[in-house]
């Protein structure tokens, strides 16, 4: 495959020490110039920016770089960019590279921004009339017009933001490394920038985005990469490794919720049992202990639960002993959100709990009939009070309302029926969607012997936590759901739902049951909301098995190759040799689109294979002459075997 980028190995370390950084460097300079190579593991102080990071970008497409602050994102894009020198490994990068990672570096403070342009089509060898055209290009996509001609100094940050990206990508770029670009500017700018960079891709150029803005990189990026203290965590499909990134972050700042509340519930513990607020950096406003006139609390869902569906029901029920007489007694639960905001209240208050002095257990029932909350994580405090003094504050529950796959902004989410005509145009959405029946559709189910492949979508009342796919009576997994799906949200207005679509693609272990249909099982905390069959596509049986080479080389020490394969029959290992010696088993079950589109009759896109093994100076020594070899094999029946020459 032709490559853009090639990453192998690459790794960066940096020192915590003041001035260690330097030092350490000018020593392995200076090992370098006496031809000894440096120590491969780190000091005192020192720590693995990024480790041992390996990948390829091709031409025309787009890789997204995602993962926490201090992840080694910037450190990777320096290296690529040629600003810094890996410790090891190496990087290699064909034709013109474009470096995005500080907006607005090399143009001088006290030109002006025309004088700055011209001077960059000059570094980028621009003809004289490519310059005049491109720098006509590059005030129009800037929408400078009025402020050209003053010092660049002068200009805001969005304004540099505008002209530095401008001037990089109309003189084109075979590879645009990019570095949070989309954090800076306006609206309008980001999707402009957006744009560009697709028609970038499409004429070629590999585009390498580093971003928070996840949908951005789903929208932009074929694969993404997720870097985690400077290792590669993951690297896929560009949703996919979002997805995954996003669920990390979000268990993350649970852990770290729980832990901040598990550290106030020790300070509570600790205090003296006379009422005293407590001010911790808490989300939730103040927070009291129990005071010595109530103990024993206890709280728990008995309807809807930890998660709720918006609009639904939740029961909660919780429960104290009043240790002491107690007189003008009233229970409030509060509602946060996330970050703090207060979203709403119910409370006693309005009526009195207790007016008279009473102790023993008071035991409490509250229900909520809706909470009008958009889909998000909440917590739920609960004061207890005594007149105008508390007995009690503090986060008694945290819940969740799911996602369902609707548009949502904000906390609130009313209760609402909306109509609109427009001739003989009528059109209804209700934000509530009890009572509506599950759909659940599956429009292509492939199982060739190899694989397992559907796709399609699921709208109901309640969000959707699983889709599990079947072939008979047996799982074969889980689909990834919640996908983008506007023709299935246009067909069915009424339930307003736009995420409604899954896919599921997997190579399989075992061979499928050669009767039965492909069933998808959509659920809800277990319950199965909605069901669908269809009959999948099975190859005919009397197709012959082929087989492929992609690329066969012999280099740096090694033998690489990589190809196809189709058949009918079930393939249950691919042996490599290489002339004449085994390599062991060949990597199976890699995505081809290219070989599905040319024989659909197979049905399959898993049907890619490769295979790596160092070899000796001896056994590759006139490797134009050898032959890599494959074996496909079916139980112990062999289908094929397939050869090829190394390609100079």
């Amino acid at each position: 495959m032709a490559w853009a980028i090639q990453a192998e190995g690459v790794s960066k370390k940096y020192s915590r020490l003041a001035g260690a950084g330097r030092l350490n460097a000018m020593l392995g300079f200076f090992r370098e110039l006496a031809g000894r190579a440096g120590a491969s593991g780190v000091k005192r102080g020192e720590f693995w920016a990024v480790d041992n990071v390996s990948f390829r970008l091709a031409p025309g497409e787009a890789l997204g770089l995602v993962g926490l602050n201090g992840s080694g994102k910037t450190t990777l894009l320096k290296m690529l960019a040629g600003l810094a020198k890996p410790d090891r490994g190496r990087i290699e990068i064909r034709g013109a590279v474009r470096p995005l990672i500080n907006l607005g570096t090399g143009f001088n403070p006290r030109l002006t921004g025309l004088e700055n342009i011209r001077n960059a089509a000059s570094l980028f060898g621009a003809p004289p009339a490519a310059a005049r055209k491109a720098i006509a290009s590059i005030v129009d996509f800037a929408e400078l017009e009025e402020a050209i001609e003053s010092p660049f100094e002068t200009y805001s940050s969005g304004m540099k933001a505008r002209l530095g990206f401008a001037a990089a990508v109309c003189f084109r770029p075979d590879v645009l490394l990019v570095d949070e670009i989309l954090s800076v500017g306006d609206y309008s700018f980001q999707k402009k920038s957006l744009g560009r960079m697709r028609e970038l891709k499409r004429e070629g150029a590999a585009i390498l985005l580093v971003s928070h803005n996840l949908p951005s990189v789903i929208e932009l990026c074929d694969r993404a990469i997720w870097l985690d203290k400077g290792r590669l965590r993951q690297i896929g499909p560009a949703e996919e490794v979002a997805q995954a990134y996003l669920r990390f972050v979000e268990e993350a700042g649970k852990a770290e919720r729980d832990k901040e509340l598990a550290r106030l519930n020790k300070q509570r513990s600790a205090i003296r049992l006379e009422q005293q607020a407590q001010e911790p950096e808490s989300l939730y406003g103040p927070m009291y202990p129990a005071s010595g006139k109530i103990a024993d609390l206890r709280t728990e869902w008995i309807a809807g639960g930890e998660r709720i569906a918006p609009g639904a029901a939740a029961d909660f029920r919780f429960s104290f002993e009043l240790v002491r007489p107690v007189s003008d007694l009233n229970v409030s639960l509060v509602v946060y959100a996330k970050n703090g905001k207060r979203c709403g209240a119910i409370s006693t208050l309005n009526g009195d709990l207790l007016k008279k002095k009473r102790k023993g257990r008071v035991q409490c029932l509250a229900r909520f009939g809706d909470l009008c909350l958009a889909p998000g994580r909440y917590a739920l405090v609960m004061p207890i009070h005594e007149g105008k003094s508390y007995l009690y504050r503090g986060v008694v529950r945290e819940f969740e309302v799911a996602p369902d796959g609707r548009f949502h902004d904000g906390l609130f989410f009313p209760d609402y029926t909306f109509r609109a005509e427009c001739g003989a145009v009528k059109r209804e959405f209700r934000s509530r969607l009890a009572g509506m029946p599950p759909l659940l559709r599956i429009e292509e189910a492939a199982a060739p012997p190899n694989e397992a492949r559907a796709r399609g979508w699921a709208m109901a009342a309640r969000p959707i936590d699983a889709i599990e796919i079947w072939i008979g009576a047996r799982r074969i997994g889980l689909a990834r759901h919640g996908l983008f799906r506007a023709d299935a949200a246009a067909a069915n207005p009424e339930y307003g739902i736009t995420h409604c679509g899954f896919e599921f693609e997997a190579p399989l272990a075992e061979a499928v049951p050669a009767e039965g249909q492909l069933e998808a099982r959509a659920y809800w905390t277990g319950e199965t909301v909605a069901s669908a069959r269809i009959e999948p596509f099975r190859p005919a049986a009397d197709l012959p098995t082929l087989c492929g080479f992609s690329r066969v080389a012999a280099q740096g020490g090694a033998i690489e190759a990589s190809g196809w394969v189709v058949s009918p029959r079930r393939i249950d290992r691919i042996e490599a040799f290489w002339d004449g010696a085994s390599l062991g088993l060949a990597e199976t079950g890699l995505r081809r689109n290219d070989v599905f589109e040319k024989r659909p009759e197979y049905g399959a896109r898993l049907c890619g294979f490769r295979f790596r093994a160092e070899l000796s100076e001896e056994a590759l020594a006139n490797a134009e002459k050898k032959q890599a070899r494959v074996r496909i094999v079916s139980g112990e029946e062999t289908l094929l075997e397939w050869a090829a020459r190394p390609t100079p």
